[in-house]
């Protein structure tokens, strides 16, 4: 401590510090795609720093960013909840009040052409509120639907007749706070009737009207720690923590909450821990280079293999009728059954089953696992000593499949330019890049394996497992696992794509949690 510096000036001064870190954090992770991860990040910096218009300004955007992504995929409440987010936090941007608005205008068309006036109307009104004065903003059917259910003895009836109330005397206080106890009154029963994602909206809705109700608060953060638990349970860690850190920047005794913000912070999955190691980012910036993805001219991509963890895109050249080399079966068979099905013959190598998990003509299993080197196992063979035996010495048409759980990076910095150029396509899932990166020996042999592909083949295509974790090194993204495509340079010819990934033939390794985005690559 400085002399002549508080005790309090100097805690002060580590906050802020501590703030501008979690802000700076989320930041890279927000430029980087991982928007539920850069909530996390933002919203302990919040914590910290609640009154900082920069950290709000980003959770803004962050939020919009959600709900749009959200409203794409169909979860129209959950964009709901993410665009009253954005417009609390924003002061009623314009880009978030147009999300909003046109969502329920949307939302209410639909119920009036289903038959349901109420929620029509409610949706209709709600939307009428976001411009007060306007009264023209919506179509004329729908502000009909919405006075049409005034009369009706229904909570929805009476909230639709205070929205509209207040539409047209915004300044009126004594509406304001009713429709405020209205909207807690309905939403408090939805939260443990598994309708937390309407009863958020609503509880958001409560508190913009009256930000100083302490029912709206404590109702708030009880749904969003209901929706942090379902976050948990689903391992979506990063969405976890950002719902439960604003359950409990409404409700600072929320001691459940902090529990499950620690249980998050204990967790490993789906972390995303930021590297600025100079040694490590120097090899990130060599990585980066070398997992550059290309299109390639006159050739239109497949998928292989079944719709989760398995599967792989790839060229559609001669995948028909040839040899295919698989390594590393486990229970998944699914590639290996697609060409086998195209009249290849699979030559399977994995030593660590007693038996395939289904069966075809085509398929020929050996109890062997392939390495670098044979060493003394004698369930080991190299990559050469296998195609000898199988008499494949003088082809150049094969495809080769690689799932062995790391050993990957040995096998082929060891691998002869001649093995490599037996096969025209080679697909895999190459694991533990965050932790190679950060190990210098590691990192090393990687990048050898890496440069040795890059000589021969290039990256056509390039998918995450999105159930392996992430780290961020030197600014660039890492997943842990990577499912890469290379295709022979020697009979076509690439240039430098501009497709977005994960893309069209793409499909989550885990249903359900999100997806890395890998543009940044590209």
């Amino acid at each position: 401590m400085m002399d002549g510096e508080s005790p309090s000036s100097a805690a002060r001064g580590v906050i802020e510090a501590m703030a501008a870190s979690l802000r700076g954090a989320g930041e890279t992770l927000a430029a980087q795609g991982f928007i539920a991860e850069a909530q996390a990040e933002l919203r302990k910096a919040a914590a910290l720093a609640p009154d900082d218009p920069t950290i709000r300004a980003g959770l803004a955007r962050l939020a919009l960013t959600a709900g749009v992504r959200l409203e794409a995929s169909g979860s129209d409440r959950g964009a709901e909840n993410c665009y009253r987010q954005s417009y609390g936090l924003s002061q009623a941007s314009d880009e978030a009040t147009a999300a909003l608005t046109a969502l329920l205008r949307r939302r209410s068309e639909v119920l009036a052409l289903q038959g349901d006036a109420e929620g029509a109307g409610f949706a209709a009104a709600q939307a009428r509120l976001l411009h007060p004065g306007d009264a023209e903003l919506l179509p004329v059917a729908l502000r009909r639907a919405a006075r049409a259910i005034l009369s009706a003895e229904s909570a929805l009836a009476s909230l639709s007749g205070y929205v509209l109330a207040l539409a047209d005397n915004p300044d009126n206080r004594h509406l304001a706070r009713a429709l405020a106890d209205g909207l807690c009154d309905h939403a408090q029963p939805m939260i443990f009737a598994a309708r937390q994602d309407e009863a958020v909206g609503l509880l958001r809705e409560a508190r913009r009207l009256t930000p100083d109700s302490a029912r709206a608060d404590r109702l708030l953060a009880m749904a969003l720690y209901q929706t942090a638990v379902g976050h948990y349970n689903f391992r979506r860690l990063a969405e976890a923590e950002a719902a439960a850190w604003e359950a409990l920047s409404l409700a600072p005794d929320f001691s459940e909450a902090a529990q499950l913000i620690d249980l998050c912070a204990r967790h490993s999955s789906r972390r995303v821990p930021v590297v600025a190691d100079s040694a490590a980012t120097e090899a990130a910036g060599t990585l980066s280079g070398l997992l550059q993805i290309q299109d390639v001219s006159a050739c239109s991509l497949v998928r292989k293999g079944g719709q989760r963890d398995g599967g792989y895109v790839m060229a559609d050249f001669r995948l028909e009728g040839t040899v295919a080399y698989s390594l590393g079966i486990g229970n998944d068979v699914s590639w290996d059954l697609d060409m086998a099905s195209a009249g290849c013959t699979v030559f399977q190598y994995d030593h660590t089953i007693e038996r395939l998990p289904a069966e075809h003509a085509n398929f020929r299993w050996f109890r062997l696992g392939i390495a670098a080197g044979r060493g003394e196992d004698p369930l080991m063979r190299t990559l050469d000593e296998a195609i000898v035996e199988n008499g494949h010495q003088d082809r150049d048409d094969m495809v080769l499949k690689i799932d062995i759980e790391g050993y990957e990076w040995n096998l082929l910095a060891e691998m002869s330019p001649e093995t490599l150029g037996r096969f025209t396509q080679i697909v895999g899932e190459f694991h533990d890049m965050p932790t190679m990166i950060v190990d210098p020996d590691k990192a090393r042999r990687m990048l050898a394996a890496l440069e040795k592909l890059d000589r021969q083949f290039a990256l056509i295509h390039m998918h995450a497992n999105n159930w392996a974790s992430a780290a961020i090194v030197g600014g660039i993204t890492l997943p842990s696992h990577l499912e890469l495509t290379f295709l022979r340079r020697d009979r076509h010819s690439f240039s430098r794509t501009t497709r977005k990934f994960p893309g069209e033939f793409d499909h989550a390794c885990i249903p359900g949690l999100p997806e890395y985005a890998l543009n940044p690559f590209s």
